[in-house]
Parts: C-alpha cells; sequence; structure tokens
C-alpha cells in the first residue's frame, strides 16, 4: 500500500505528506478510526473538504451528494460523464496530467508484483477507509463509477470490435483457412505454437538479432497471406523453457552468461558465428536431435493438457507451465543452432529460414517410420524442417485443419522441398522458391488446395 500513498491527491496537492498520509493508514489499520480528526478522516478517505466536494458537485450536476451517491449505486448506467468524471477523481476537479501520470505510475507499481495484489492492495485500502464514509453508501458508489467505466468501455470497445470483425469478412482476401479461423474465434484469441529455444545458442549467436530478424521475417508472411490485422495481431510462438526439460544441459548452459559477457564488447558477425558453429557439430545429427527432441516431448506432454491460460497467463506474467489458449497441442517448435544458422549461411533469402516443428504424439521408441530404400529416401524420427514463414500459413493449417493428415506425411512432402523444409501439402508449390530477403513463397491461396473441411 505504501505505493499508492503519493498518489493520494491530498499528498499531491499538499495537504498532508506522503509519511503522515502513512502513519495514518498504519493507525486506522491497527486502532481503528475513532479518534480521528476530521482533517486526518479526510487524508484517509483522500477527499476534498466538504464544502469543497459541494462546490465541486454543483459545478457538473444539478444532483446533491446524497442524491448523486444514490444514482451511483442504484442506477450508474444514468450518471452524466460529467458526474461519473467527478466520482471516478473522488470530487477532485481539475486533475492535470501530472497528475494522472503519477496515479497510473503507483497502480502500476502494485500490478508489476501481479494483479492479485493489486487487487487485494485495493480491496485492504476500501476496508480501511470503508468506516470513516459521512454518507451511506458513499464508498460503494464510488466503486460502482469504477464499475461503470469499465462497463461502459467494454460496450464502445465491442461496437468497435464488432464493426472491425464485419469489415474484415466483408473485405477478407486471405487463404480459406483464415477466413474459418476468423469466422471461429473472432479474432479475439491467440493462434499459433510453442516453442522452446536452445539456450546454448546463445553462446553462438546474438539471439536478439535472430529473432529481430525473425519476427521480421512473419510479419512480411503475415502481409503476403492477406488475413487481416485482427488475425494477424493475434499470431504467438509461446516460449517454453528449454532449460528445465534437460537436467544434463544446466551445466553446460550455466557457462552461457558468463560467456556472454565476456563477448559483450567484441564485434558480433553473423556469418562468421554461423560458419563456426556448423564447423562444430555434424549437421542433423539424428540420434542427437531425436534424444534432445524426446525430452523436449515429454515436457511438452506434461504441461499441453493442463487448463489453458489466458494471453498473458497468472497475474500478467508469461508462465511455462500451461499452453495460452490458441496454442495448438499437436506440434511445437524448437529453435537451436542449426535453425539459427540457416539465417545466416548462404543468400539470406526468406525462404532459407527454417525451425525445427516436433510431433508431441510421436512414439519414438520406433526407430522411425521408413518410406522407402532407406539410401533413397530417409526414416521419419518424429520431427521435420519447416519453413519459418509457413508456420503462420501452411503449416498451422495443416496442424489446425488437417489435424488428421499426420505429421510423418509432413516431413514426405517436405523432402520434395528445397533444405527439406515443409512449405504445403500441394506438390507444385513444394517445389516453389524465391530470391526475396523478406517475402518468401508460397504465401497465402492455393490453387490446387480445397477449402477446410467443417
Amino acid at each position: 500500500m505504501e505505493a499508492l500513498i503519493p498518489s493520494f491527491m491530498r499528498v499531491q496537492r499538499g495537504y498532508t505528506t506522503a509519511q503522515k498520509a502513512t502513519s495514518l493508514l498504519d493507525h486506522v489499520a491497527s486502532n481503528g478510526h475513532e479518534d480521528l480528526k476530521p482533517e486526518d478522516r479526510l487524508t484517509v478517505l483522500d477527499l476534498p473538504d466538504a464544502d469543497a466536494v459541494a462546490s465541486n458537485i454543483s459545478s457538473v450536476t444539478a444532483l446533491s451528494r446524497s442524491a448523486l451517491i444514490q444514482r451511483a449505486t442504484e442506477s450508474p448506467e444514468l450518471l452524466t460523464e460529467a458526474e461519473l468524471d467527478l466520482l471516478l477523481d473522488r470530487y477532485w476537479v481539475l486533475v492535470t496530467d501530472v497528475e494522472q501520470k503519477v496515479q497510473m505510475s503507483a497502480s502500476g507499481q502494485l500490478l508489476r508484483i501481479s494483479r492479485e495484489h493489486e487487487k487485494a492492495t485495493m480491496e485492504h485500502l476500501e476496508l480501511l477507509r470503508k468506516p470513516l464514509y459521512d454518507h451511506t453508501n458513499e464508498g460503494q458508489a464510488l466503486e460502482s463509477a469504477l464499475a461503470e467505466l469499465k462497463r461502459r468501455s467494454d460496450a464502445e470497445a465491442t461496437l468497435r470490435y464488432n464493426k472491425d470483425l464485419h469489415d474484415a469478412l466483408a473485405s477478407f482476401k486471405g487463404p480459406d483457412w483464415a477466413r474459418r479461423l476468423l469466422e471461429e474465434e473472432k479474432g479475439t484469441n491467440p493462434w499459433g505454437f510453442a516453442k522452446y529455444v536452445d539456450p546454448l545458442a546463445a553462446v553462438h549467436f546474438d539471439l536478439e538479432h535472430y529473432f529481430s530478424r525473425t519476427d521480421t521475417l512473419l510479419t512480411f508472411a503475415k502481409t503476403n497471406i492477406r488475413y487481416g490485422r485482427l488475425l494477424s495481431g493475434k499470431f504467438l510462438l509461446q516460449s517454453l523453457d528449454w532449460l528445465g526439460t534437460d537436467p544434463t544441459i544446466q551445466g553446460r548452459a550455466g557457462n552461457v552468461a558468463q560467456h556472454l559477457q565476456s563477448h559483450k564488447d567484441q564485434e558480433f558477425d553473423e556469418k562468421d558465428a554461423a560458419r563456426v558453429y556448423m564447423a562444430s557439430k555434424q549437421p542433423d545429427d539424428i540420434e542427437a536431435l531425436r534424444t534432445k527432441f524426446q525430452l523436449l516431448r515429454e515436457h511438452f506432454n506434461s504441461i499441453r493438457d493442463r487448463p489453458r491460460l489466458p494471453r498473458y497467463g497468472n497475474g500478467g506474467r508469461c508462465r511455462y507451465d500451461a499452453l495460452i489458449e490458441g496454442v495448438l497441442k499437436n506440434a511445437f517448435i524448437a529453435i537451436d543452432g542449426t535453425c539459427i544458422s540457416s539465417l545466416y549461411t548462404g543468400p539470406q533469402y526468406a525462404d532459407n529460414v527454417w525451425v525445427w516443428a516436433v510431433d508431441p504424439d510421436y512414439d519414438d521408441s520406433n526407430g522411425g517410420t521408413n518410406y522407402g530404400p532407406e539410401s533413397e529416401v530417409p526414416q521419419y524420427q518424429g520431427f521435420l524442417r519447416v519453413r519459418i514463414q509457413q508456420l503462420a500459413d501452411k503449416f498451422f493449417e495443416a496442424r489446425k485443419y488437417r489435424a488428421q493428415i499426420p505429421m510423418s506425411e509432413l516431413w514426405l512432402a517436405a523432402q520434395n522441398s528445397r533444405k527439406s523444409a515443409f512449405v504445403s501439402l500441394d506438390e507444385e508449390e513444394q517445389q516453389a522458391h524465391r530470391s526475396d530477403r523478406m517475402a518468401g513463397s508460397a504465401l497465402g491461396r492455393s490453387k490446387a488446395s480445397a477449402p477446410p473441411t467443417m
């Protein structure tokens, strides 16, 4: 509660000090309110004096203080905007931008701890204030004003959103699967995949640079797919904790921070980093990939059926122990040094950048699925490469609306594409490749693919 006190209007306008207001609140909490002086009661309530309240009320409404309180508690929808604003400001008028900024900053300090903490603090403060109001139901009226503001704001937002949704569907030019997603989810829920990022990759690469570049690629992809602002803004790759899935990685990753600190002043060259990394390992070491992806698979399967999280999780913070609403359960993304190298080795075309997609339902004990002579077609091992821009298009469509097609078939389709990275189930699109640094190929409507079945 201490963070709130400097935001009190009586403190900001010099009627009292934050130290004295804190002392008064502590006194009320410990000893009650019976011995408080009238001025001290106003400090705890953070209200102007009675004459100022009467004057301020008369400047915005013909109602008396008691009548305004009654309207706020019984029929808050009838409050005029001026009446509502006065109650929200606890009868203070001419509240400046600076004063509002101090109030928002104080609230923000509480929210940074958690939403629950902010709510509990405000409830405790109102509990201390409740016996001090001179007018019946005044505390309830002030709370009702806040609820009425939220109701009006929500109603206005709903009207705006319904119009946006109607306009988006009327002018929709994206693929059929995206239109179906917009119709089903109304553009309100996130959609996408969970992702794991190998913490050891930070030893070799500037991950901030990598994700800045790949975020740009995904933005260009969404623009070219043309499914509009409502869907585009909801695409999500939810970060899960790779480090927590493998106890053996703890020791190796423990030196990452030290390594980064010791090299922070060195000039970073992405292509040199990629060459050094790839020279230090055998690309696509199947056994090593199977081992680490099995650990990720076990972790993913342990959390995917837990109650799903809202967009920002508990208390406004990201959590690693459950999936966000809208994140698919039947595939997840893994990003390691080899994936990152695909951005920096060779021509830096969008179609050359790929990530791993892992099948969470794959039985790793079967040793792989063979599609032909091993010399011609390798075995499916429960994961495949996917062009990064197709995470927001054909690959998402395949896992969301064509989930009856197993990931082994997606892997087989990927063998027909450059770098064996999945592009599409359409044979013609599998061969597509563009020499473009921003917009890759086969984005948006497919000529040969049918609309997803309902």
